[in-house]
């Protein structure tokens, strides 16, 4: 089974805030380098998939969460 992580577009606008507030208290760096620490953290559930919390509203869905 291969996972795929899918971001929510209410987390891609998050991203974005997050980028900007950081862009401005603690500059571009720092901000890009937070953005892809954030980005990079869930691929963690490709390698290791059972890591992950389960989603209780999610259990009763086909396609597994």
């Amino acid at each position: 089974m291969t996972l795929k992580i899918i971001w929510s577009e209410f987390a891609e606008t998050q991203l974005g805030e997050i980028y900007e507030y950081y862009k401005k208290k603690a500059g571009p760096g720092i901000a890009k380098k937070l953005l892809k620490g954030i980005i990079n953290e869930p691929t963690k559930l490709i390698k290791t998939p059972h890591i992950g919390q389960e989603e209780e509203l999610l259990k009763q869905r086909k396609i597994h969460y």
